[in-house]
């Protein structure tokens, strides 16, 4: 800020503020949280007390969460898009006191909350005009609180993952360290996810201008890049591949110099898109759980082979790879991947069992002679084999591989190999049920004028995968639905139906007769000819 008062610190839908002012609106606010928090509490604001944010996109949204940090508190991150019972949750499990939000929103969220059976107060985001504007006299330590952001999980409760201030510092000198030339990242992300960390710190750290992005729409993305002389963004392959296209037809406009990825699994399809259409431009593939301050390991993209690889760890993060036994396993075997260093979240809020369970002590330190950011490790539930040249390859998570009819079977195995023929654009494969019975789903977008012969494409898929990795049904859609982070929305696909391609051939004997009602019952199908195949049909072995 010193260096640049009177830059562009952050952009959005055309509206700019420098380095100053939003250093002194930060300031500003930071006293309005302090002075709020001492008359509700009747003591001062200390660390680790934690102010939930409810927030649009936009600047207001950078000046709170730095408002909330100078106040030497700790943010929780709100989307106005959760649904009640999300927001009434965290709220509840924070005993969150104080709400940065708009004049909007207020109204919502006091009818949301007044059940709940705690005191709390709103405090609009664009209080403070009239407070002292300098810096304030607040230092945070390394181990207090910087925010807590909850992740989703697939079952039960979402879980406050709690990172602390040595963590942030870590995780954006890291960040700095590899991407130094910086000028205007494209801030996609939703500040509920920790990537959205990856630009707000990355950026204002080295002085470059942040540009927040206000949808997910590609043509409307590009203009920003473009407009914005943005030369970095971070984004999810599912969103990259969609702005593929329009990136291409706008090259030549475009001042872009680094394409990050994060957050699934880098497709060799994506890789080929970008080399064959964006050559010049660095892609890189970043791999990081939340439970480690935004990101663990990066891979500078430069071959098809390992596009997929999550390469090697950031500045000042150990990683190892165990097997079931939590013991190293030779370089070539698949492992789980575990964590060490500096960037390790305190752990679950008001969770200690989870905590225990994920986070563990490091059985390969020397206690007395090793610093205590080592001491621990966070098991990831990510698979992953060391290559020979001190590099990780990344094969998927633990809870993305489906049991099917006795089974083992990894759903990103079937989508690349769907993706490798002719007319299919994207594929995703996922676990639904009929009837009790568990079945593979492909959901298919097509290149333009082409169509879907399932025949033909069960045929090929054949020639490279097990009869029983084989999709079961085949929906043509528009588009991959995704997430408020851009990743894939899989509970939002359709639920697909069985369509039979054979040929009926009717019963022709009473034991016929029996077996194929019997088969209708167990698999909860319509008809069943004589020339069906039990397991191709959604049954189990």
């Amino acid at each position: 800020m010193e260096r640049t008062p009177l830059a562009y610190a952050v952009t959005f839908n055309g509206e700019h503020i420098s380095y100053t002012e939003l250093n002194q609106r930060a300031n500003a606010l930071a006293r309005v949280i302090r002075q709020q928090y001492q008359v509700q509490h009747q003591k001062d604001l200390s660390a680790d007390t934690l102010i939930a944010l409810y927030l649009d996109r936009g600047i207001d949204m950078i000046i709170s969460i730095l408002a909330v940090l100078k106040a030497g508190a700790a943010y929780v991150p709100i989307s106005p898009k959760y649904p009640k019972a999300r927001t009434q949750y965290i709220i509840t499990d924070t005993v969150a006191s104080i709400v940065i939000t708009h004049k909007h929103y207020q109204n919502l969220l006091q009818e949301m909350v007044e059940s709940l059976e705690q005191p709390l107060s709103f405090i609009d985001a664009k209080e403070g005009v009239n407070y002292d504007i300098n810096n304030l006299n607040i230092s945070s330590q390394p181990h207090d609180l910087a925010y807590i952001i909850y992740t989703s999980g697939t079952t039960g409760q979402p879980k406050g993952v709690a990172i602390e201030h040595k963590g942030i510092t870590h995780s954006a000198q890291a960040r700095l360290n590899r991407y130094p030339d910086c000028k205007a990242f494209l801030l996609v992300s939703d500040y509920v996810f920790d990537s959205s960390l990856a630009g707000i710190t990355g950026t204002l750290l080295s002085g470059g201008k942040l540009v927040i992005s206000d949808n997910y729409d590609p043509d409307y993305i590009v203009r920003l890049l473009i407009q914005e002389k943005v030369t970095h963004f971070l984004l999810t392959p599912s969103l990259y591949s969609a702005l593929i296209q329009p990136i291409t037809e706008q090259i030549k406009y475009l001042e872009l110099k680094t394409v990050i990825v994060a957050g699934e699994k880098l497709s060799e399809r994506l890789y080929l898109q970008h080399k064959q259409y964006a050559p010049n431009i660095a892609l890189y593939n970043e791999y990081g759980p939340t439970e480690n301050s935004v990101w663990t390991t990066f891979n500078h993209c430069t071959e098809i082979s390992r596009c997929s690889d999550i390469g090697i760890p950031i500045d000042n993060v150990k990683v190892y790879v165990l097997d079931d036994q939590q013991q190293p396993v030779p370089i070539g075997s698949w492992g789980e991947l575990y964590i060490s260093g500096p960037g390790l979240a305190r752990g679950y809020f008001n969770r200690p069992e989870l905590t225990s369970e994920y986070f563990i002590d490091n059985p390969f330190t020397d206690a007395e002679s090793t610093s205590v950011d080592y001491q621990r490790l966070y098991r990831t539930g990510d698979i992953v084999r060391w290559h020979n040249d001190g590099t990780l390859g990344y094969q998927g998570r633990r809870d993305k591989q489906v049991k099917i009819r006795g089974y083992r079977i990894e759903l990103e195995e079937i989508e690349n190999t769907l993706q490798q023929q002719n007319g299919i654009k994207e594929a995703v494969v996922i676990e639904q049920e009929q009837g009790g019975h568990s079945y593979l789903a492909a959901f298919l977008i097509l290149e333009p004028h082409c169509t879907l012969n399932i025949d033909e494409c069960k045929q090929q898929l054949r020639q490279s995968l097990a009869d029983y990795m084989v999709p079961h049904t085949f929906t043509v859609i528009d588009a991959i639905p995704l997430t408020i982070n851009g990743k894939l929305d899989r509970q939002a696909l359709p639920k697909s139906q069985w369509k039979n391609t054979k040929e009926y051939v009717a019963p022709r004997s009473e034991m016929e007769a029996q077996l194929c009602e019997l088969w209708q019952q167990i698999l909860n199908v319509e008809k069943v000819g004589i020339h069906d195949n039990f397991f191709q049909l959604g049954g189990n072995s």
